[in-house]
């Protein structure tokens, strides 16, 4: 999210980026594991819903764990639309564009998180936390400004 500026808390599920209206792209090639509305728990209340669900060609050495899939969350609009569960699935280049940060509780911001070992939900232990992601991604600290 070029020009975005990191931000996120230690305890977060992932690395939020705060900005409006800007562009998102993949940070690794991949399928797409689904492209639409809803699979995030924050609806409502003005939140843009729509969500991306990356698997990565290449999983990330993590620890003793693998990086396998990167999911986005807060869109206001999408690239493309693909339902989960489709029988074709679309593949991305690193760096191709996927859609346009929107709003997320109450804030301008996309929400990336990085999900293990084939684990598709945001479940506790299956993602890594804000730190974790701003480390692997960067190194990136809060209120740092990406490059345009």
């Amino acid at each position: 999210m070029p020009g975005g500026y990191v931000g996120g808390y230690a305890a977060d599920t992932g690395l939020d980026i705060a900005g409006f209206k800007l562009p998102v792209y993949a940070v690794a090639s991949g399928t797409v594991v689904y492209a639409e509305a809803g699979h995030t728990g924050w609806e409502g209340r003005g939140n843009t819903n729509l969500t991306v669900l990356l698997e990565l060609d290449q999983p990330i050495a993590w620890r003793d764990r693998e990086i396998t899939h990167a999911w986005y969350a807060h869109l206001s609009q999408l690239a493309f639309a693909q339902p989960e569960g489709a029988a074709e699935r679309r593949r991305v280049e690193g760096g191709e564009w996927l859609g346009t940060s929107g709003f997320g509780n109450g804030s301008p911001h996309l929400h990336l998180g990085l999900l293990l070992d084939g684990g598709i939900e945001q479940n506790w232990g299956d993602y890594l936390l804000f730190d974790q992601v701003a480390e692997v991604l960067g190194p990136f600290r809060a209120k740092q400004r990406l490059p345009r």
